[in-house]
C-alpha cells in the first residue's frame, strides 16, 4: 500500500507540472504614482504597446484604470486588440460598461470573449464612442515608459506618443503560434505524465501478486 501511495503521488506531481507550464501572466508598463488622468474624448484612440517575451501569447484579460464622472454611469467603452503593427484587428472589438464609481479610480476587469492568440509583441487600444465622453483614464506623470500612445481624429496605427503611461494592462498566457509556423514540443513533457501512469499500473500489479502469496 506504501508503494500505491507513492505512486500516486507521482502521477498527482507530473499532471500538476505539466499544467503549470502554461500559467498566466500579467504586463503592465504604469508603475508608480504619482497617478493622474486624461480626459478620455469622443473620437479619440488610446493604447498601449505589450511586449510579452514570447512568440505567441493569448491575451486573456483587459485591465483598464479609470473614472467615470456620471452618477448615472458612462455607458460603454470599447477595446480592441491589435497586431505588432498597430493597426491589424486580432479578434473583434468589444465593449465593457463603467459605471458610476464615486469618482474614485477604479480597476474594471474585461474578459476576452474567444480566443484571441497573438503575436508577442500586440496592442490594446480604448475608445469612448458616446459624445460627450464622461470617463477619465489613470495615468502614471512623467512614467514615460515609451508603451503609450494615441491618435485624434481615430485611426489605425496610433502614432502620437503620450508622455505619461496609460493604466491599461494585459494578462497574457504562452499560446501555440498560428499561421503556419510550428514550434517543436517538448517531447518528454509530453509522454511523462503516461509512463507514470504506467508505472502505476505495474505497481498495483505487483502488489496484487504479493497480497495473493502471502495469503
Amino acid at each position: 500500500m506504501r508503494l500505491l501511495a507513492v505512486a500516486l503521488l507521482a502521477v498527482v506531481l507530473a499532471l500538476s507540472s505539466a499544467t503549470n507550464v502554461s500559467a498566466s501572466q500579467w504586463i503592465q508598463y504604469e508603475t508608480g504614482p504619482p497617478f493622474g488622468a486624461v480626459a478620455v474624448a469622443n473620437g479619440v484612440y488610446y493604447g498601449v504597446k505589450f511586449d510579452a517575451g514570447m512568440p505567441y501569447a493569448r491575451v486573456l484579460t483587459v485591465r483598464v484604470a479609470m473614472i467615470c464622472r456620471n452618477n448615472s454611469g458612462c455607458g460603454l467603452f470599447e477595446i480592441y486588440i491589435l497586431g505588432s503593427d498597430g493597426q491589424t484587428p486580432w479578434g473583434a472589438p468589444f465593449t465593457v460598461n463603467v459605471p458610476w464609481n464615486n469618482n474614485i479610480w477604479k480597476f474594471h476587469d474585461a474578459v476576452v470573449p474567444g480566443v484571441v492568440v497573438v503575436p508577442g509583441v500586440f496592442w490594446i487600444v480604448i475608445s469612448d464612442p458616446t459624445s460627450p465622453s464622461q470617463i477619465d483614464l489613470c495615468v502614471v506623470l512623467g512614467g514615460g515608459s515609451g508603451h503609450s500612445y494615441f491618435q485624434n481624429p481615430s485611426s489605425f496605427p496610433l502614432t502620437v506618443q503620450s508622455e505619461d503611461d496609460y493604466a491599461i494592462r494585459a494578462e497574457v498566457d504562452p499560446a501555440g503560434p498560428v499561421g503556419g509556423v510550428v514550434i517543436p514540443a517538448n517531447k518528454f513533457a509530453i509522454v511523462a505524465p503516461w509512463l507514470v501512469i504506467i508505472g502505476l499500473v505495474g505497481c498495483i500489479g505487483t502488489v496484487v501478486v504479493v497480497a495473493k502469496k502471502r495469503r
